[in-house]
């Protein structure tokens, strides 16, 4: 067994986590801007699917960009004359 597959969670319990994590990401999906809610939905849900569908996880590239351009888009939204501010958002 190596270490990543000794520190994986079974399936089921990572079902419970991503239904827990939708519970508690709902009431503060309603505040944020529709584009980082749906964002965040599509993630769930792809995650979803590796789980039930066996659907491939995303590649470093893929989860590199995918980093890289939420991280721009929440500065852009949150974009402020003082960048300390927007950084207060993460």
């Amino acid at each position: 067994m190596t270490g990543r597959e000794a520190m994986s969670l079974p399936a089921a319990g990572r079902l419970w986590l991503l239904a827990s994590l939708a519970v508690a990401a709902a009431p503060q999906l309603l505040r944020t801007p529709h584009w980082f809610a749906v964002l965040c939905l599509l993630l769930m849900g792809w995650r979803l699917g590796t789980d039930l569908r066996r659907w491939p996880l995303p590649g470093t590239m893929l989860r590199l960009a995918l980093t890289l351009a939420g991280t721009a888009a929440v500065l852009l939204a949150s974009a402020t004359p003082c960048w300390r501010c927007s950084w207060a958002t993460f």
